[in-house]
């Protein structure tokens, strides 16, 4: 009879799935949520409706009405269309040589952190402490040439991060259960619950860019993660 999707819910294709080989056959109506990913061919008897910021990597192909509200994805090329908007650019310059960079102190606490590529250090000259591990060739750098450059080269990147003009202003905190698209996302707070995912779909687009304008919080709970797609 019914097919309904809640809100932020999400599809996650394993180990060679493809949406365009996925074939929904709804007897009835077929709703899909608030800010909902689905994948595949939705064919229904009933209405189809869309609801704000659902995403369809599929089809929508009805025998009655379909409807979609603002800022809907749908009918997306199985995942392979949609422009990508590469006019964000986020050089990072100097700071391509660290993994971590502090204005003052760095402390590596408890137990060992191993940073498996590029240096640490401090442009401050604070202490860098702790019990930690770099991997070969890699070094720590205090008050260096190279600290002063990445200081420079880190006020830059994050003036262009932060100026970049906004597609999407969340309408909420929280970014578990979204599957975002490249652009640019703003919010005074972010947050990913405990043992949640936040999903970010390329496309297929290795040159995919996501910014995340935080106001003043970003928050990531235990067991939360981001996962990258296509």
């Amino acid at each position: 009879t019914k097919l309904t999707t809640g809100s932020s819910s999400s599809m996650s294709l394993r180990n060679g799935a493809l949406s365009k080989n996925i074939y929904w056959a709804v007897g009835s109506t077929a709703d899909i949520g608030y800010s909902a990913y689905i994948a595949g061919n939705l064919l229904t008897f009933s209405a189809l409706k869309f609801a704000a910021y659902a995403i369809m990597d599929g089809r929508a192909l009805s025998i009655a009405d379909i409807s979609f509200v603002g800022f809907t994805t749908g009918g997306t090329n199985n995942g392979t269309s949609g422009p990508v908007d590469n006019s964000v650019k986020v050089n990072l310059g100097g700071c391509m040589e660290f993994s971590v960079l502090a204005g003052t102190s760095l402390a590596f606490n408890l137990a060992l952190t191993v940073v498996t590529f590029g240096s640490v250090g401090s442009f401050g000259g604070g202490a860098i402490s702790g019990n930690y591990q770099l991997s070969d060739g890699e070094t720590t750098q205090s008050v260096t040439a190279e600290t002063e450059q990445c200081k420079n080269d880190l006020n830059d990147a994050y003036n262009a991060a932060k100026s970049a003009n906004c597609d999407t202003t969340l309408s909420t905190v929280y970014l578990d259960g979204r599957v975002l698209l490249p652009g640019v996302y703003c919010s005074g707070t972010m947050e990913l619950r405990s043992s949640t995912t936040l999903t970010l779909d390329a496309q297929n687009n290795t040159n995919s860019v996501w910014v995340f304008q935080v106001g003043t919080t970003l928050i990531t709970r235990i067991a939360s993660r981001v996962m990258l797609k296509n």
